[in-house]
């Protein structure tokens, strides 16, 4: 089974320049902890992504305000991500490594197509449930620094 037989195609996205707020009013709205951010409205080349996590640690946990911190000062750049036609293999095992639980999805060229969850794959995949189980299990593992990124070296999409 392919990532992009899971993957919820087409997210939300926000750009460098919004302001923290704005990412956090379109978590609110679609109910999702992470928005991957492009470089603009034509040009959906992922920059990196802002989960709520980086909002609360990298905003609120700093005493500044939502309204003027731009998203690009908050958000992730070190990311991993993987392509559609890849096996669903391949993302959970990122997941596992890097201790994320949502991988943006990429064409070659790094222009975003969709993003994948751990709940995508133990919702929708052929994975065995032994499989999903240490899925789930390895990416709730505590880290030493709570307000660190937990991936630690970028992936680029094969």
């Amino acid at each position: 089974m392919k990532i992009q037989d899971i993957m919820t195609p087409n997210p939300m996205w926000c750009l460098p320049e919004d302001s923290s707020i704005q990412a956090a009013r379109i978590m609110r709205e679609l109910n999702v902890g992470i928005l991957p951010v492009v470089k603009s409205s034509t040009d959906h080349s992922l920059l990196g992504v802002v989960t709520d996590r980086d909002l609360c640690l990298g905003v609120i946990a700093m005493d500044q305000h939502p309204q003027t911190v731009p998203v690009q000062k908050c958000m992730t750049t070190n990311m991993i991500a993987c392509q559609p036609n890849e096996d669903i293999d391949r993302a959970a095992e990122l997941m596992e490594e890097h201790q994320v639980r949502r991988i943006p999805v990429l064409d070659p060229d790094g222009i975003l197509q969709g993003m994948v969850s751990s709940a995508d794959i133990c919702q929708r995949s052929n994975l065995s449930p032994d499989t999903t189980h240490h899925l789930l299990k390895k990416i709730k593992e505590t880290t030493d620094d709570a307000s660190k990124p937990r991936a630690s070296t970028p992936h680029k999409a094969a």
